[in-house]
């Protein structure tokens, strides 16, 4: 199953009034669907093409074409744009387009901050293999499933579903993705 199916099956069955980021929006590939499925949903990147591409895919759903603008934002690498704990799911199929690699420690941490407690996060990224000698997750994007789930477990990103790679996603390259919940606070 591709990551993008795989995320509209999961919010299929998920109330619409839940508030959702796609960080990472890419032409639209899931903030238009999530539009359609009534969900309010914010979309980001730092890339401004990749905006654009949403904006335009996203503007024919919209009642004012305009709120495009308004719902597609750029953002920084910590997402400092977005207060504490404001969205119910994090969608972000394509961390590796939005960080570099050196930044890994900042996506798990921009994402974990910006979920709500109890919150769920869909994340995905293309795997850099491990170098000679080194150490599996120690540098760069996981590139396995146990250590993804190691490095979520890091930043308070508890495993919800077995992460996955989607071979079909891209013909040159695998795609990790799994499911993933803020751990509440303790009390």
């Amino acid at each position: 199953m591709t990551c993008r199916d795989y995320v509209l099956r999961t919010l299929a069955s998920v109330p619409v009034n839940r508030y959702v980021l796609v960080l990472g929006c890419e032409a639209g590939d899931y903030t238009a669907p999530l539009l359609q499925l009534g969900f309010p949903v914010h979309a980001c990147h730092v890339d401004p093409e990749a905006i654009t591409d949403t904006r335009t895919a996203i503007a024919p759903l919209m009642e004012d074409p305009a709120e495009a603008t308004e719902c597609v934002q750029r953002c920084t690498p910590a997402l400092g744009e977005y207060p504490d704990s404001v969205f119910d799911w994090v969608i972000a199929p394509h961390l590796d387009r939005v960080y570099p690699s050196s930044e890994v420690d900042t996506a798990f941490d921009a994402v974990q901050r910006i979920v709500k407690p109890g919150g769920w996060a869909v994340l995905g990224y293309a795997p850099e293999p491990v170098p000679a000698g080194g150490e599996e997750g120690a540098m760069g994007w996981p590139a396995t499933p146990e250590a993804l789930i190691g490095r979520c477990q890091q930043h308070s990103l508890v495993e919800a579903g077995s992460p996955e790679t989607d071979t079909q996603h891209d013909d040159t390259q695998a795609h990790l993705y799994g499911l993933f919940r803020r751990a509440r606070p303790s009390t």
